[in-house]
């Protein structure tokens, strides 16, 4: 088997991307569970659920968040949770489209806990239906399961490369974060 194997071009790419989100949910999920009253405040604020239930999606969401991360690395449940993720990431961008045309962009997206405030952005909608056509076209791709030279070579490229593209996704999210930060009082100064 060639290095250059279109199939296994193909599944170093999607494990790359798999790996790569499953670090960006985790990266999301720690700031939701270490303020969960912060995060019921954010899904407050987007104003789309009846008031019961934005407990009890603040309380779900990072756990579900958690086992998507979690099942994208496995194999078995890999294409599945690709699936899964790619639909929760167009929720994301409805929600974050249906505030922006309300006029309501100043509120925090929530995706990056208390540190990094985001008000909404169109790009942020983009962003979320890229990556959820991407992450769909993964699904039907098999995972890596090393059993040559060349597949080992592969997973490690798709680890480093998804390990890549959630660092500095995280660092974009960062520099976007700054203005809004700057805005903010300091407190105790």
């Amino acid at each position: 088997m060639s290095v250059l194997d279109t199939g296994l071009l193909l599944a170093t790419g999607a494990g790359a991307l798999r790996f790569g989100t499953a670090l960006l949910l985790v990266g999301a999920v720690l700031p939701k569970l270490r303020n969960r009253s912060a995060f019921a405040g954010v899904v407050a604020n987007y104003k789309l659920l009846p008031r019961p239930l934005v407990g009890v999606v603040a309380g779900l969401l990072p756990w579900l968040e958690l086992a998507l991360a979690a099942a994208l690395l496995v194999p078995l449940t890999a294409s599945l949770a690709a699936f899964s993720a790619a639909l929760l990431l167009t929720l994301f961008a409805a929600a974050i489209a249906i505030n922006i045309s309300r006029g309501r962009a100043h509120i925090d997206c929530g995706c990056r806990g208390d540190e990094l405030r985001q008000p909404l952005r169109a790009g942020m909608v983009v962003r979320n239906f890229v990556w959820a056509v991407l992450l769909i076209g993964s699904a039907g791709i098999g995972g890596l399961a090393p059993a040559s030279m060349a597949q080992g070579l592969a997973l490690l490229v798709a680890l480093t490369a998804g390990m890549l593209g959630a660092v500095l996704l995280h660092i974009l999210e960062i520099f976007w974060a700054l203005p809004a930060r700057r805005a903010r009082p300091q407190a105790g100064g």
